[in-house]
């Protein structure tokens, strides 16, 4: 089809690869065969003239703000490359040049129109005029569920601010991003989590229910600790599910294409990992430790891990981070230790910490949720051993509010923490993004305190890329080769890390951010000591990008990490 409007193909892909890279890494055109990777795929073949043509082209306001060709089975709209710019009008607000759909570098290539047959019930949970995404809430005491179109269906008092948050998305997804033709509809679930927990048996149970009175088109879990648990259980069932966190690949390439999340995959993660310890400290004197006795001696490894039966993921990670960090460096650890957690919050943590430093650890890397910072530094605290405390990526400490949970950790163990982060740059509230999309729907809203309003934008930033790439028809395989279609590149901005999907890989972002632990300094717009400061000012790595040595850590000109609520 490129062959028969060649124009249409390089205006399509300038749009795409100078929306998605920095100027600074911008890449000469290729031709019209890269083209057609980034056009949103009908998967119907080359008759599906309509999914290529709905790319916004032909405006006076440059590429984006008009639509080209036809609508699938549509009428014949005027070609801007014969009948003049502004032909068609624009029904979307992209912004920028190249426009974009949103003010969101993250977001995609500004498709500001569409005419023509969407197809209509494509798949589950699609019809002509609806997409259904369901959004778990957490648990509650009775099963509850809402439809965010209905200003009267509410859940509990607790669930107000996030339930009002996710009505302003609603109205900002739906009126800022393409769809074709079609509504996103939010509706919420929760429900109890009964007397196992939270694990993969009440997650069968809850995403049956909303499998009986839904049967959506795509699920985000967002309220409970099990919400990996919950993604895999809809994604088995049919549902497009998309988490923060990400999977081990061999889950995702099993319910591909309808298990995607934002953050790498467990192998992705633990690449990061393996490379930042061999490239960044291996082999180096433990310059930060806070033990007299340990500076100026090579670092010994050890590895810690929580066996949480909510979040298998760190047993998985810790076993991989191992042979990759072997495989890449020859690096091997001391020693190694496990806490086992239960719902009832009971571990080992003075054990844990007793059985390394008897090894010599000067080095601590550790996979836990947000209590295992707290069980392990008032363990090493009340032994007085303060070691270099290595935080490899978004896990339970780094992955929620980051600022507010380092300042709860023992001041004096938590001092000598760094490492990395896959979270973007953020200043003040007022800053970053999810604000913005949840004030042009909400006014003058106060400032959510729930850090989920922040995640959930992260979330819905890649279901809607998906969505509209996929173009008119609408389905799972659609999205996927959508996604797939996003070209590899760098980051070279601290507020927009490098995300694309390569082939069998089903997580989005790519690359991650160093930080290190300040006590004394103040996060942005905050009042309480303590936060994250970013190495570099916030510059990205992708495995193999970690410079060599671990001189540029910390610095006092490195700024703090803005706050997720």
């Amino acid at each position: 089809m490129l062959r028969r409007y060649p124009a249409l193909g390089v205006l399509v892909a300038a749009g795409l690869l100078a929306t998605m890279l920095p100027s600074a890494l911008r890449l000469p055109l290729s031709g019209p065969t890269q083209a057609a990777e980034l056009a949103p795929v009908s998967g119907e073949g080359e008759s599906e003239q309509g999914d290529l043509s709905a790319l916004g082209l032909g405006s006076s306001d440059g590429l984006g703000a008009g639509a080209a060709g036809r609508g699938h089975d549509g009428p014949k709209l005027p070609d801007p490359a014969v009948e003049g710019a502004g032909a068609n009008p624009s029904t979307k607000r992209c912004v920028g040049s190249p426009p974009r759909q949103t003010e969101d570098p993250m977001s995609p290539p500004c498709v500001a129109f569409f005419a023509g047959d969407n197809g209509g019930a494509t798949t589950r949970g699609v019809t002509r005029d609806e997409i259904r995404v369901v959004i778990h809430l957490g648990a509650t005491t009775e099963e509850q569920f809402i439809d965010f179109a209905d200003p009267s269906s509410t859940g509990t008092a607790a669930q107000a601010e996030i339930i009002q948050v996710i009505r302003a998305y609603q109205r900002f997804v739906n009126e800022r991003y393409q769809t074709y033709g079609r509504r996103v509809h939010f509706l919420g679930y929760s429900g109890p989590s009964g007397p196992s927990g939270s694990g993969p048996e009440v997650a069968r149970a809850q995403i049956a229910a909303i499998e009986e009175r839904w049967k959506p088109f795509a699920f985000i879990p967002v309220g409970s600790s099990s919400t990996q648990v919950q993604a895999k259980e809809g994604a088995v069932v049919g549902m497009v599910s998309v988490s923060f966190s990400g999977f081990d690949r061999a889950d995702h390439r099993r319910l591909a294409p309808r298990l995607l999340s934002y953050n790498p995959d467990l192998q992705d993660h633990a690449a990061l990992t393996a490379d930042y310890l061999c490239r960044v400290l291996h082999g180096r004197p433990a310059r930060f430790s806070g033990n007299p006795n340990e500076q100026g001696s090579e670092r010994r490894f050890g590895l810690l891990w929580q066996d949480n039966v909510e979040v298998p993921e760190y047993a998985q990670l810790a076993a991989l981070t191992k042979s990759e960090s072997k495989r890449r460096c020859g690096l091997e650890f001391a020693t190694e230790a496990v806490a086992r957690t239960s719902n009832e919050g009971q571990a080992d943590y003075a054990q844990n910490v007793a059985a390394i430093r008897g090894e010599g650890v000067t080095t601590v890397v550790f996979f836990s949720s947000t209590t295992g910072p707290t069980g392990w530094g008032n363990a090493a605290a009340a032994q007085q051993w303060y070691p270099e405390w290595v935080i490899p990526g978004s896990t339970g400490f780094t992955g929620a509010d980051m600022n507010a949970n380092g300042q709860n950790y023992a001041p004096l163990v938590w001092a000598n923490a760094f490492g990395f982060t896959f979270d973007i740059k953020r200043g003040t509230p007022a800053e970053q993004q999810w604000l913005s999309a949840y004030r042009s729907s909400c006014g003058d809203c106060p400032v959510p305190a729930d850090f989920r309003a922040a995640r959930l934008y992260d979330v819905l930033s890649l279901l809607m890329w998906g969505i509209q790439a996929a173009g008119a028809r609408l389905t799972p395989e659609n999205v996927d080769r959508g996604l797939h279609a996003i070209p590899e590149r760098r980051s070279s901005d601290p507020a927009s890390p490098a995300a694309y999907f390569t082939p069998g890989n089903y997580s989005w972002v790519k690359d991650a951010a160093g930080i290190w632990w300040d006590p004394r300094s103040t996060e942005p717009g905050g009042s309480r000591p303590g936060c994250y400061r970013l190495t570099g000012g916030g510059l990205r790595a992708r495995a193999g990008d970690w410079p060599d040595g671990d001189g540029g850590i910390r610095n006092d000109t490195d700024p703090c990490q803005g706050p997720t609520r």
